[in-house]
């Protein structure tokens, strides 16, 4: 993430290197775990009620992990489909079970 051209602004940046610190679970690979890191964040927002502008930074570093995710998958193209298909069911999942 350090190397994106152009750098996403130094405090989005910032938040994404500290989500993205948490190591991946088992058989979760760089791409499954940037997407838990995701849905637990929107989890955390939703929970707390955080719908207004004081969480956009939080969305912003969600929709990124999900956007690295889905990169770093591409090294991986024959595993995108499952991927994908286990990307949205975790995505779905209700806010309060994370």
């Amino acid at each position: 993430m350090s190397t994106r051209e152009p750098a996403p602004p130094d405090r989005l940046r910032a938040r994404l290197a500290e989500l993205a610190q948490t190591e991946p679970g088992a058989g979760e690979g760089m791409p499954g775990a940037l997407v838990t890191r995701a849905v637990e964040v929107v989890a955390r927002l939703l929970r707390e009620g955080q719908t207004s502008r004081h969480g956009a930074l939080e969305l912003l570093a969600a929709d990124a992990l999900v956007t690295y995710a889905f990169e770093a998958q591409a090294d991986e193209p024959a595993e995108l489909e499952a991927r994908c298909i286990w990307a949205m069911a975790h995505l779905c999942e209700r806010p309060d079970a994370v």
